[in-house]
Protein backbone atom coordinates (compact mmCIF):
# COMPACT_ATOMS: atom_id res chain seq x y z
CA UNK A 1 0.00 0.00 0.00
CA UNK A 2 2.96 2.58 -0.84
CA UNK A 3 2.87 5.17 -3.72
CA UNK A 4 3.85 3.94 -7.00
CA UNK A 5 6.96 4.41 -9.14
CA UNK A 6 4.63 5.81 -12.05
CA UNK A 7 2.58 7.82 -10.59
CA UNK A 8 3.75 11.44 -8.71
CA UNK A 9 2.59 11.39 -4.59
CA UNK A 10 -0.55 11.89 -3.58
CA UNK A 11 -2.18 12.31 -7.19
CA UNK A 12 -4.59 9.61 -8.44
CA UNK A 13 -3.27 8.48 -12.05
CA UNK A 14 -4.39 10.28 -15.24
CA UNK A 15 -5.28 7.50 -16.78
CA UNK A 16 -7.85 6.82 -14.20
CA UNK A 17 -9.63 10.11 -15.18
CA UNK A 18 -9.49 9.27 -18.90
CA UNK A 19 -9.31 5.67 -19.27
CA UNK A 20 -12.34 4.38 -21.56
CA UNK A 21 -15.04 1.70 -21.13
CA UNK A 22 -12.03 -0.61 -21.07
CA UNK A 23 -12.41 -4.67 -21.63
CA UNK A 24 -15.16 -5.18 -23.21
CA UNK A 25 -16.46 -2.27 -25.19
CA UNK A 26 -20.14 -2.85 -25.73
CA UNK A 27 -22.78 -1.55 -24.15
CA UNK A 28 -24.28 -5.35 -23.40
CA UNK A 29 -21.29 -5.79 -21.07
CA UNK A 30 -21.66 -2.50 -19.79
CA UNK A 31 -25.04 -3.31 -18.57
CA UNK A 32 -24.50 -6.54 -17.28
CA UNK A 33 -21.44 -5.04 -15.13
CA UNK A 34 -24.13 -2.30 -14.35
CA UNK A 35 -26.06 -5.36 -13.19
CA UNK A 36 -23.96 -6.92 -11.23
CA UNK A 37 -22.95 -3.70 -8.88
CA UNK A 38 -26.41 -3.54 -7.86
CA UNK A 39 -26.22 -6.83 -7.02
CA UNK A 40 -23.34 -6.44 -4.71
CA UNK A 41 -24.67 -3.34 -3.30
CA UNK A 42 -27.77 -4.95 -2.80
CA UNK A 43 -26.06 -8.11 -0.95
CA UNK A 44 -23.90 -5.45 0.95
CA UNK A 45 -27.30 -3.71 2.64
CA UNK A 46 -29.27 -7.01 3.36
CA UNK A 47 -25.67 -7.74 5.65
CA UNK A 48 -26.10 -4.15 7.16
CA UNK A 49 -29.69 -5.13 7.92
CA UNK A 50 -28.66 -8.13 9.59
CA UNK A 51 -27.14 -5.96 12.54
CA UNK A 52 -24.08 -8.43 12.44
CA UNK A 53 -20.82 -6.88 13.98
CA UNK A 54 -18.92 -4.71 11.96
CA UNK A 55 -15.85 -6.37 11.25
CA UNK A 56 -17.82 -9.39 9.93
CA UNK A 57 -19.42 -6.93 7.44
CA UNK A 58 -16.56 -5.68 6.60
CA UNK A 59 -15.00 -9.16 5.67
CA UNK A 60 -17.98 -9.81 4.01
CA UNK A 61 -18.29 -7.12 2.20
CA UNK A 62 -14.68 -7.64 0.88
CA UNK A 63 -15.21 -11.36 0.08
CA UNK A 64 -18.14 -10.08 -2.12
CA UNK A 65 -15.76 -7.59 -3.89
CA UNK A 66 -13.12 -9.81 -4.89
CA UNK A 67 -15.38 -12.54 -5.92
CA UNK A 68 -16.86 -10.23 -8.42
CA UNK A 69 -15.58 -12.24 -11.60
CA UNK A 70 -15.28 -10.20 -14.15
CA UNK A 71 -13.05 -7.70 -11.75
CA UNK A 72 -9.34 -8.21 -13.35
CA UNK A 73 -7.85 -7.71 -9.84
CA UNK A 74 -5.92 -10.17 -7.80
CA UNK A 75 -7.92 -11.98 -5.00
CA UNK A 76 -6.74 -9.98 -1.84
CA UNK A 77 -7.19 -6.66 -0.70
CA UNK A 78 -8.34 -4.57 2.70
CA UNK A 79 -10.35 -2.38 4.06
CA UNK A 80 -9.66 0.52 6.42
CA UNK A 81 -11.52 2.54 8.71
CA UNK A 82 -10.46 6.27 9.36
CA UNK A 83 -9.87 6.73 13.65
CA UNK A 84 -10.30 10.52 14.05
CA UNK A 85 -9.16 12.69 15.22
CA UNK A 86 -5.72 11.34 14.72
CA UNK A 87 -6.31 10.98 11.04
CA UNK A 88 -4.78 7.37 11.01
CA UNK A 89 -6.50 4.40 8.75
CA UNK A 90 -6.70 0.85 11.31
CA UNK A 91 -6.88 -2.13 9.02
CA UNK A 92 -10.35 -4.28 9.99
CA UNK A 93 -10.84 -6.48 7.35
CA UNK A 94 -8.09 -8.33 5.24
CA UNK A 95 -8.02 -11.26 2.86
CA UNK A 96 -4.90 -13.05 1.03
CA UNK A 97 -2.57 -10.67 2.58
CA UNK A 98 0.95 -12.33 4.44
CA UNK A 99 1.62 -11.66 8.45
CA UNK A 100 4.95 -9.28 7.35
CA UNK A 101 2.39 -7.19 5.27
CA UNK A 102 -1.11 -7.27 7.60
CA UNK A 103 1.58 -6.06 10.56
CA UNK A 104 3.32 -3.48 8.12
CA UNK A 105 -0.14 -1.43 6.90
CA UNK A 106 -2.01 -2.38 10.70
CA UNK A 107 -1.94 1.44 10.51
CA UNK A 108 -1.76 3.94 7.70
CA UNK A 109 -1.36 7.76 8.22
CA UNK A 110 -3.28 9.96 6.40
CA UNK A 111 -1.05 10.93 3.29
CA UNK A 112 1.53 8.34 3.65
CA UNK A 113 1.49 5.24 1.28
CA UNK A 114 -1.74 4.50 -1.42
CA UNK A 115 -3.98 4.33 1.20
CA UNK A 116 -3.35 7.34 3.16
CA UNK A 117 -2.96 9.56 -0.13
CA UNK A 118 -6.70 8.55 -1.03
CA UNK A 119 -8.14 9.27 2.76
CA UNK A 120 -6.22 12.47 2.42
CA UNK A 121 -7.31 13.90 -1.01
CA UNK A 122 -10.91 11.70 -1.19
CA UNK A 123 -10.19 10.90 -4.39
CA UNK A 124 -9.48 7.48 -6.02
CA UNK A 125 -5.59 6.61 -6.12
CA UNK A 126 -4.01 3.88 -8.88
CA UNK A 127 -0.78 2.66 -9.04
CA UNK A 128 0.21 -0.15 -11.70
CA UNK A 129 3.72 -0.93 -10.00
CA UNK A 130 5.27 -0.44 -6.37
CA UNK A 131 8.23 -2.54 -5.69
CA UNK A 132 10.75 -3.26 -2.89
CA UNK A 133 12.53 0.00 -4.10
CA UNK A 134 9.64 2.30 -2.34
CA UNK A 135 10.26 3.57 1.21
CA UNK A 136 7.81 1.94 3.06
CA UNK A 137 8.80 -1.54 1.48
CA UNK A 138 9.40 -4.81 3.33
CA UNK A 139 12.07 -7.81 2.62
CA UNK A 140 10.81 -9.70 0.03
CA UNK A 141 7.90 -7.72 -1.37
CA UNK A 142 6.29 -8.74 -4.66
CA UNK A 143 5.87 -6.09 -7.30
CA UNK A 144 2.21 -5.47 -7.44
CA UNK A 145 -0.34 -2.48 -8.38
CA UNK A 146 -3.64 -1.09 -5.92
CA UNK A 147 -6.85 0.60 -6.71
CA UNK A 148 -7.41 2.33 -3.24
CA UNK A 149 -10.81 3.90 -3.20
CA UNK A 150 -11.99 6.34 -0.59
CA UNK A 151 -15.05 5.68 1.56
CA UNK A 152 -16.38 9.05 2.17
CA UNK A 153 -19.37 10.90 2.94
CA UNK A 154 -19.82 14.99 2.64
CA UNK A 155 -16.26 15.40 2.12
CA UNK A 156 -15.68 13.33 5.59
CA UNK A 157 -12.87 10.29 4.58
CA UNK A 158 -14.04 7.38 6.85
CA UNK A 159 -12.44 4.55 4.88
CA UNK A 160 -10.20 3.58 2.01
CA UNK A 161 -11.00 0.09 -0.03
CA UNK A 162 -7.81 -1.44 -1.29
CA UNK A 163 -7.03 -4.29 -3.63
CA UNK A 164 -4.14 -5.45 -5.54
CA UNK A 165 -3.58 -5.63 -9.02
CA UNK A 166 -0.97 -7.57 -10.97
CA UNK A 167 2.49 -5.37 -12.32
CA UNK A 168 1.17 -3.62 -15.19
CA UNK A 169 -2.45 -3.48 -14.82
CA UNK A 170 -4.09 -1.23 -16.90
CA UNK A 171 -6.45 1.26 -15.10
CA UNK A 172 -9.65 0.37 -15.80
CA UNK A 173 -13.08 3.32 -15.37
CA UNK A 174 -15.34 0.36 -14.76
CA UNK A 175 -13.03 -1.41 -12.31
CA UNK A 176 -13.48 2.01 -10.09
CA UNK A 177 -16.75 2.73 -11.06
CA UNK A 178 -17.62 -0.17 -9.43
CA UNK A 179 -15.24 -0.19 -6.36
CA UNK A 180 -16.62 3.61 -5.83
CA UNK A 181 -20.25 2.33 -5.77
CA UNK A 182 -19.23 -0.34 -3.21
CA UNK A 183 -17.35 2.40 -1.27
CA UNK A 184 -20.37 4.77 -1.57
CA UNK A 185 -22.41 1.73 -0.09
CA UNK A 186 -20.67 1.26 2.72
CA UNK A 187 -20.32 5.28 3.57
CA UNK A 188 -24.18 4.95 4.13
CA UNK A 189 -23.67 1.57 6.13
CA UNK A 190 -21.02 3.14 8.40
CA UNK A 191 -23.10 6.49 9.11
CA UNK A 192 -26.36 4.40 9.97
CA UNK A 193 -24.31 2.43 12.22
CA UNK A 194 -22.92 5.59 13.98
CA UNK A 195 -26.38 7.37 13.94
CA UNK A 196 -27.50 4.27 15.72
CA UNK A 197 -24.91 3.78 18.19
CA UNK A 198 -25.00 7.56 19.13
CA UNK A 199 -29.36 7.07 19.52
CA UNK A 200 -28.55 4.35 21.79
CA UNK A 201 -26.22 6.29 24.00
CA UNK A 202 -28.57 9.08 24.04
CA UNK A 203 -31.52 6.98 25.14
CA UNK A 204 -29.27 4.63 27.81
CA UNK A 205 -28.28 8.75 29.10
CA UNK A 206 -31.71 9.87 29.33
CA UNK A 207 -32.96 6.40 31.04
CA UNK A 208 -30.46 6.62 33.17
CA UNK A 209 -31.45 10.32 34.16
CA UNK A 210 -34.74 9.44 34.70
CA UNK A 211 -34.23 6.69 37.00
CA UNK A 212 -31.84 9.11 39.16
CA UNK A 213 -34.44 11.62 38.95
CA UNK A 214 -36.72 8.70 40.53
CA UNK A 215 -34.82 7.61 43.11
CA UNK A 216 -33.66 10.84 44.30
CA UNK A 217 -37.10 11.84 45.03
CA UNK A 218 -37.54 8.70 46.77
CA UNK A 219 -34.45 9.14 48.81
CA UNK A 220 -35.23 12.70 49.14
CA UNK A 221 -38.86 11.80 50.73
CA UNK A 222 -37.65 8.85 52.94
CA UNK A 223 -34.88 10.93 54.51
CA UNK A 224 -37.50 13.83 55.16
CA UNK A 225 -39.80 11.57 56.52
CA UNK A 226 -36.53 8.92 58.29
CA UNK A 227 -35.29 12.36 59.63
CA UNK A 228 -38.24 13.02 61.47
CA UNK A 229 -38.39 10.23 63.23
CA UNK A 230 -35.03 9.87 64.25
CA UNK A 231 -34.93 13.47 66.10
CA UNK A 232 -37.82 11.51 68.29
CA UNK A 233 -34.64 9.11 68.88
CA UNK A 234 -32.24 11.11 69.41
CA UNK A 235 -34.30 13.67 71.93
CA UNK A 236 -35.34 10.84 74.22
CA UNK A 237 -32.25 9.45 74.41
CA UNK A 238 -30.68 12.09 75.75
CA UNK A 239 -32.99 13.07 77.71
CA UNK A 240 -32.68 9.66 79.25
CA UNK A 241 -28.56 10.18 79.31
CA UNK A 242 -28.86 13.12 81.29
CA UNK A 243 -31.62 11.85 84.02
CA UNK A 244 -30.15 8.15 84.64
CA UNK A 245 -27.69 7.52 87.07
CA UNK A 246 -23.99 6.93 85.46
CA UNK A 247 -23.90 2.81 87.31
CA UNK A 248 -27.96 3.06 86.17
CA UNK A 249 -27.47 -0.44 83.68
CA UNK A 250 -30.30 1.27 81.63
CA UNK A 251 -27.41 3.95 80.73
CA UNK A 252 -26.40 1.50 78.28
CA UNK A 253 -29.55 0.88 76.88
CA UNK A 254 -29.57 4.82 76.39
CA UNK A 255 -26.13 5.18 75.01
CA UNK A 256 -27.01 2.67 72.25
CA UNK A 257 -30.27 4.07 71.09
CA UNK A 258 -28.17 7.36 70.99
CA UNK A 259 -25.40 5.29 68.80
CA UNK A 260 -27.74 3.98 66.13
CA UNK A 261 -29.70 7.39 65.91
CA UNK A 262 -26.60 9.21 65.03
CA UNK A 263 -25.61 6.11 62.14
CA UNK A 264 -29.47 7.04 61.29
CA UNK A 265 -28.66 10.34 60.86
CA UNK A 266 -25.49 9.73 58.29
CA UNK A 267 -27.31 7.47 56.51
CA UNK A 268 -30.03 10.87 56.05
CA UNK A 269 -27.33 12.66 55.44
CA UNK A 270 -26.40 10.53 52.21
CA UNK A 271 -29.59 10.25 51.05
CA UNK A 272 -30.81 13.84 50.76
CA UNK A 273 -27.13 14.94 48.82
CA UNK A 274 -28.35 11.90 46.75
CA UNK A 275 -31.77 12.96 46.44
CA UNK A 276 -31.43 17.01 45.84
CA UNK A 277 -28.44 16.49 43.00
CA UNK A 278 -26.13 18.91 44.58
CA UNK A 279 -24.72 21.79 42.13
CA UNK A 280 -21.02 21.47 41.89
CA UNK A 281 -18.63 24.51 42.47
CA UNK A 282 -15.86 24.01 40.39
CA UNK A 283 -12.25 25.44 40.15
CA UNK A 284 -8.93 24.83 38.57
CA UNK A 285 -6.93 22.84 41.29
CA UNK A 286 -3.92 20.57 40.98
CA UNK A 287 -4.70 17.23 41.96
CA UNK A 288 -1.50 15.97 42.95
CA UNK A 289 -1.91 19.31 45.66
CA UNK A 290 -5.74 18.14 46.78
CA UNK A 291 -4.48 14.66 47.31
CA UNK A 292 -1.24 16.10 49.51
CA UNK A 293 -3.64 17.99 51.48
CA UNK A 294 -5.91 15.07 52.03
CA UNK A 295 -3.30 11.96 53.16
CA UNK A 296 -3.39 12.58 57.14
CA UNK A 297 -7.11 13.30 57.58
CA UNK A 298 -7.15 10.00 54.87
CA UNK A 299 -4.54 8.27 57.20
CA UNK A 300 -7.14 8.96 60.20
CA UNK A 301 -9.60 7.83 58.64
CA UNK A 302 -8.51 4.76 57.47
CA UNK A 303 -7.45 3.64 60.79
CA UNK A 304 -4.31 2.35 61.96
CA UNK A 305 -4.39 -1.11 60.63
CA UNK A 306 -4.42 0.39 57.17
CA UNK A 307 -1.13 2.12 55.23
CA UNK A 308 -2.05 4.86 53.26
CA UNK A 309 0.56 5.15 50.75
CA UNK A 310 0.53 8.76 48.34
CA UNK A 311 2.21 8.78 44.99
CA UNK A 312 2.00 11.68 42.82
CA UNK A 313 3.67 11.95 39.46
CA UNK A 314 1.77 14.96 38.27
CA UNK A 315 2.35 16.06 35.02
CA UNK A 316 1.27 19.97 36.04
CA UNK A 317 -1.99 20.16 34.83
CA UNK A 318 -4.96 21.63 36.34
CA UNK A 319 -8.72 20.31 36.23
CA UNK A 320 -11.75 22.10 37.11
CA UNK A 321 -13.43 20.14 40.00
CA UNK A 322 -15.36 21.01 43.10
CA UNK A 323 -12.57 20.51 46.36
CA UNK A 324 -15.24 19.88 48.51
CA UNK A 325 -16.53 17.08 46.16
CA UNK A 326 -13.09 15.61 45.72
CA UNK A 327 -12.40 15.10 48.95
CA UNK A 328 -15.96 13.55 49.63
CA UNK A 329 -15.15 11.20 46.77
CA UNK A 330 -12.17 10.19 48.04
CA UNK A 331 -13.62 9.61 51.42
CA UNK A 332 -15.92 7.35 49.76
CA UNK A 333 -13.73 5.33 48.12
CA UNK A 334 -11.23 5.04 51.00
CA UNK A 335 -14.44 3.90 53.12
CA UNK A 336 -15.01 1.03 50.67
CA UNK A 337 -11.21 0.08 50.86
CA UNK A 338 -11.28 0.37 54.82
CA UNK A 339 -14.16 -2.29 54.91
CA UNK A 340 -12.49 -4.64 52.45
CA UNK A 341 -9.52 -4.39 54.97
CA UNK A 342 -11.35 -5.75 57.88
CA UNK A 343 -7.40 -6.82 59.27
CA UNK A 344 -5.52 -4.25 57.82
CA UNK A 345 -3.74 -3.82 54.67
CA UNK A 346 -2.63 -1.24 52.09
CA UNK A 347 -4.38 1.95 50.42
CA UNK A 348 -2.35 3.72 47.82
CA UNK A 349 -3.60 6.77 46.18
CA UNK A 350 -1.91 7.60 42.60
CA UNK A 351 -2.13 10.69 40.73
CA UNK A 352 -0.47 10.80 37.10
CA UNK A 353 -0.77 11.21 33.93
CA UNK A 354 -4.08 9.77 31.52
CA UNK A 355 -4.71 7.94 28.63
CA UNK A 356 -3.72 11.38 26.58
CA UNK A 357 -1.99 14.44 27.15
CA UNK A 358 -5.04 16.56 28.15
CA UNK A 359 -6.40 13.86 30.89
CA UNK A 360 -4.95 13.35 34.40
CA UNK A 361 -5.61 10.02 35.90
CA UNK A 362 -6.31 9.75 39.87
CA UNK A 363 -6.29 5.75 41.01
CA UNK A 364 -6.91 4.80 44.41
CA UNK A 365 -6.33 1.00 45.35
CA UNK A 366 -6.29 -1.76 47.94
CA UNK A 367 -4.85 -4.86 49.03
CA UNK A 368 -8.76 -6.47 50.23
CA UNK A 369 -10.60 -8.89 49.15
CA UNK A 370 -11.94 -7.82 46.16
CA UNK A 371 -15.40 -8.53 44.12
CA UNK A 372 -17.03 -11.15 42.25
CA UNK A 373 -17.87 -10.06 38.63
CA UNK A 374 -21.51 -10.00 39.25
CA UNK A 375 -20.77 -8.00 42.01
CA UNK A 376 -18.45 -5.42 39.36
CA UNK A 377 -21.32 -5.31 37.03
CA UNK A 378 -23.89 -3.64 39.05
CA UNK A 379 -20.79 -1.43 40.96
CA UNK A 380 -22.28 2.20 40.50
CA UNK A 381 -26.23 1.10 40.90
CA UNK A 382 -27.49 3.22 43.57
CA UNK A 383 -28.98 1.06 46.42
CA UNK A 384 -26.79 -1.79 45.53
CA UNK A 385 -24.45 -3.31 48.18
CA UNK A 386 -22.49 -6.24 49.23
CA UNK A 387 -22.34 -5.15 52.98
CA UNK A 388 -24.41 -6.80 55.59
CA UNK A 389 -27.95 -5.55 55.91
CA UNK A 390 -27.84 -2.28 58.17
CA UNK A 391 -23.75 -1.53 57.13
CA UNK A 392 -24.18 0.21 54.25
CA UNK A 393 -26.81 2.05 51.96
CA UNK A 394 -25.02 1.78 48.42
CA UNK A 395 -25.23 5.59 47.84
CA UNK A 396 -21.66 6.14 48.11
CA UNK A 397 -20.37 4.82 44.38
CA UNK A 398 -23.05 6.42 43.06
CA UNK A 399 -22.39 9.69 44.34
CA UNK A 400 -18.55 9.09 43.53
CA UNK A 401 -19.78 7.73 39.37
CA UNK A 402 -21.85 11.33 40.16
CA UNK A 403 -19.28 13.85 40.86
CA UNK A 404 -16.71 11.87 37.97
CA UNK A 405 -19.62 12.69 35.28
CA UNK A 406 -20.44 16.18 35.90
CA UNK A 407 -17.16 16.84 36.13
CA UNK A 408 -16.61 15.53 32.40
CA UNK A 409 -14.62 12.33 33.52
CA UNK A 410 -14.12 8.58 33.71
CA UNK A 411 -14.71 6.37 36.21
CA UNK A 412 -13.33 2.25 35.78
CA UNK A 413 -12.87 -0.10 38.38
CA UNK A 414 -11.25 -3.74 38.12
CA UNK A 415 -11.08 -6.22 40.84
CA UNK A 416 -10.58 -10.21 41.33
CA UNK A 417 -11.21 -11.94 44.12
CA UNK A 418 -8.85 -12.20 46.83
CA UNK A 419 -6.41 -9.52 44.95
CA UNK A 420 -8.17 -6.12 45.91
CA UNK A 421 -9.52 -3.36 43.30
CA UNK A 422 -8.37 -0.58 41.74
CA UNK A 423 -10.83 2.51 41.26
CA UNK A 424 -9.42 4.67 38.04
CA UNK A 425 -10.84 8.68 38.03
CA UNK A 426 -9.66 10.41 34.84
CA UNK A 427 -10.45 14.04 34.29
CA UNK A 428 -10.03 16.10 31.60
CA UNK A 429 -7.37 19.03 32.35
CA UNK A 430 -8.66 22.57 32.92
CA UNK A 431 -8.62 24.90 29.81
CA UNK A 432 -7.62 27.51 32.44
CA UNK A 433 -4.74 24.54 33.65
CA UNK A 434 -2.11 28.05 33.45
CA UNK A 435 -3.89 29.93 36.18
CA UNK A 436 -2.77 29.40 39.69
CA UNK A 437 -5.22 27.82 42.11
CA UNK A 438 -6.66 30.62 44.63
CA UNK A 439 -5.16 30.86 47.93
Amino acid sequence: MNSSSDTPPGLTDPAAATAGPGDPRDCHERVLRLADTQRVTAAILKLALADIPLDELLMRTLDLVLSTEWLRIERKGAIFLAEAPSRVLTMRAQRGLSPTLRQTCARVAFGTCLCGQAAATGAPVYSSRIDEHHSTSYPDMPAHGHYCVPIGVEGSVLGVISTYLAPGHECSQLELEFLSAIADTLAGVLVRRQIEAERRALLGRLEEALQRERLGLLAASAAHDFGNLLNVFHTSAQVLLRRLPLQDPLRSVAEAVERAAQRGAALTTQLKAFGREEEPRPEPLSLGEALRALELPLQRFVGEKIVVRLAVDDPGQRVLLDSHLLERAVLNLAANARDAMPEGGTLSVRVTGGASADRVLLEISDSGQGMAPEAQARLFEPFFTTKARGEGAGLGLASVRRFVKQAGGEIRASSALGRGTTFSLEFPCSPRAAAPAPA
